[in-house]
């Protein structure tokens, strides 16, 4: 799919970018990013630096520019590596700051990674009173997590965006949209710590500044920083539908990890540790029952999910006594190997929890590693918010010896576990760990080399484990940059309770438009009702079924699974919200997949419990107007034919009689 037959891009929308491009980036005086050195500002200081320009052709859809920009004075190199888009009109870039010389640097602080006026091109600027900036919070385990925000100019007063406690994406997300008169640009800025953003009007166009929030820094000899990567990807037109998936288009071709090159198919994952304390209680024999319980009732399923507790715990039968990466071998006596030899003989794959980056007491790294620790924990403030912090600290991925040492001993695991998909947690946030580890003129260089070192483990794993799939989690969905979603998938986008259906609803509506590919769980006793399954369709599901129990029902387990092998794969098609984002137990929600590369697609409504109406009407998106389409309706089996103009028009009429209820459609063009 994606090809620009079925989704054009206008020539206008790459003019702008390269446009923007060569304004800002290759013949500015003054660059897209910014910092104070020394007392002054690199607006002042960059323009009387030696600058040195290269082009590289990546591959044939994208051509990197390097600048780099020299200070004589103290050998300060400043690089700038940008990639142009050549397929959809889109620019990213990421700045390195290396210092060259023989002594330590001035203070650098107050570094952005983009520092840049939108909306400035050839005097068409619509002006701040006429823009609008939608975004959505982050994951922080509530029912208003991801909520859909916007935000009206109207003034001269900025706004500003930050997480909470050093992950990415807790409590806010990086990820923006700036709607103008008749155009927009879809901004990210991609950082693995403490970021914010800052917007404000200015002349005629919204001034937009990001970057790692607090830098004041010396750099020593030979020592090198980065800073966030911004992403502008520009768009023409209002149309709200065509820029959601303009981005998902892009992000799916040219970001999301693939296996032998292609797109990870959906895959429906099982997960034991509701029944066995994540894994504290479980052991070889009632994980390979598990397993099989299913596979003896003819319910096929991809992935054993072997979760937090598998490893040695110190006799504390505690999942969170991280810090020792070995298997319990009292119950586990040949490893998790055994386990994995039994259902990859049944063509099942294994995915495994980790959580390397928080360090227990009493465990290995704690007790025979303390090197390799960050050495000071938060200050007392923080330990009485936190007081279980004292047992606990912080893996020093900001030391590159540290990162190869369990780069070396998580790739042992894999592969002598048999390990196919690496599961990462992150249950706690580093940012005092990192702030009260840095000097008072090193203040961020903790986090900054921390964040590289962390990209860097997860390059080494996968470079050693071809055709390894990595899950980013971090209590939820709390870590989800971009360069982190390069490498990895977000199967497990929050902690907050996943019975609470409505608030599922909500989550899904909004995620759709920004990570194609996210993951959901049920948990037992939603087996029950349809309506609880299908509010788990997605390209990744999680059963925690209790098939132990004598009255689970198979069948009805294996006729929903059906469903999902037959609809799951359209989630990689383009999305259309057919009603507003709600958490209202009263209202109807739901979203159409269309795929227009194939000609197929689905529906998906949802009539809640207390919703007045039995009856709803869906005009549906991006068909043929002259083409035919077969729909399936999953609630009764039937198949109805049906001219793409006239779903279109007059739309889908769904009748749901019990509350709550669900409809499930499935359509593919016949001529």
């Amino acid at each position: 799919m994606n090809d620009t037959k079925h989704f054009p891009i206008a020539q206008a929308e790459r003019d702008r970018a390269d446009a923007w491009l060569q304004a800002n980036l290759l013949d500015a005086a003054v660059p897209p990013f910014s910092f104070v050195y020394g007392g002054a500002a690199a607006r002042d200081l960059v323009p009387r630096w030696k600058k040195e320009s290269k082009r590289r052709v990546v591959d044939a859809q994208r051509v990197q520019y390097e600048i780099t920009y020299l200070d004589p004075a103290t050998q300060l190199l400043v690089t700038c590596i940008a990639v142009r888009n050549t397929k959809f009109p889109q620019i990213e870039w990421t700045v390195w700051l290396k210092n060259t010389g023989g002594a330590a640097t001035p203070i650098l602080e107050d570094i952005q990674g983009i520092d840049a006026l939108l909306f400035n091109d050839a005097g068409r600027a619509p002006g701040c009173n006429t823009m609008k900036l939608h975004h959505c919070k982050g994951d922080f385990c509530t029912p208003d997590s991801y909520l859909p925000l916007e935000h009206y100019f109207t003034g001269a007063e900025p706004v500003t965006f930050h997480p909470y406690g050093g992950r990415p994406t807790n409590l806010a997300m990086p990820y923006y949209k700036l709607q103008g008169n008749d155009r927009g640009i879809i901004f990210v800025l991609s950082w693995q710590g403490q970021w914010q953003t800052t917007f404000a009007c200015e002349d005629n166009g919204v001034r937009v500044k990001g970057g790692q929030e607090l830098t004041h820094l010396r750099l020593q000899p030979g020592e090198e920083i980065r800073t966030p990567m911004p992403v502008l990807l520009f768009y023409d037109g209002t149309d709200h539908d065509r820029s959601v998936n303009l981005w998902r288009r892009w992000f799916m071709e040219f970001n999301m990890p693939r296996v032998d090159g292609q797109l990870i198919r959906p895959f429906y994952a099982n997960y034991s540790g509701k029944f066995f304390n994540e894994m504290v209680n479980a052991n070889e024999a009632n994980q390979i029952a598990y397993a099989d319980a299913f596979l003896d009732h003819g319910i096929e399923f991809d992935y054993l999910w072997m979760d937090a507790g598998w490893y040695d715990m110190q006799g504390r039968a505690d999942w969170t006594c991280t810090g020792t990466w070995k298997p319990d071998y009292a119950r586990f006596p040949r490893g998790l190997r055994a386990i994995s030899d039994h259902v990859h003989a049944k063509g099942i794959k294994t995915m495994v929890w980790f959580e390397p980056e928080r360090v227990r007491n009493g465990t290995e790294l704690f007790d025979e590693h303390a090197d390799m620790l960050l050495p000071r924990e938060p200050d007392e403030a923080v330990l009485r918010e936190h007081p279980a912090w004292r047992a606990t600290r912080l893996l020093n991925l900001s030391e590159p010896t540290v990162v190869a040492w369990m780069a070396r001993r998580i790739n042992a695991l894999i592969k002598s576990e048999g390990i196919d998909l690496y599961r990462q947690d992150f249950n706690f946030e580093p940012l005092d760990y990192w702030r009260h580890n840095d000097a008072p003129d090193r203040q961020g260089i903790t986090e900054n080399h921390y964040c590289t070192g962390y990209l860097q483990l997860w390059d080494m794993l996968l470079a050693a484990n071809p055709g390894l799939i990595i899950d980013s989690c971090a209590s939820g969905g709390r870590r989800n940059d971009l360069e982190t979603l390069r490498r990895a998938l977000p199967l497990h986008k929050t902690d907050y309770n996943y019975g609470d259906l409505a608030t599922k609803h909500g989550f899904h509506h909004t995620l759709f438009q920004w990570l194609p590919f996210f993951g959901s769980m049920n948990w037992p006793g939603d087996q029950g009702d349809v309506y609880y399954q299908r509010s788990s369709l997605l390209l990744s599901f999680h059963g925690s079924e209790n098939v132990f129990e004598k009255s689970f029902d198979f069948k009805k387990l294996k006729a929903w699974m059906q469903e999902w092998r037959e609809t799951a794969h359209c989630l990689y098609g383009d999305y259309y919200a057919l009603t507003p984002y709600s958490r209202n137990e009263c209202d109807w929600i739901g979203w159409q997949f269309n795929v227009p590369e194939s000609g197929e697609g689905m529906v998906q409504m949802f009539m809640r419990p207390h919703t007045p109406h039995e009856t709803g009407v869906y005009k549906l998106k991006g068909l043929e107007p002259a083409g035919t389409y077969e729909i399936k309706n999953f609630n009764d089996h039937t198949k109805t034919i049906h001219p793409g103009s006239q779903l279109m028009e007059q739309g889908v009429t769904l009748t749901l009689r019990q509350r709550p209820d669900s409809a499930l459609l499935y359509y593919r063009k016949v001529d």
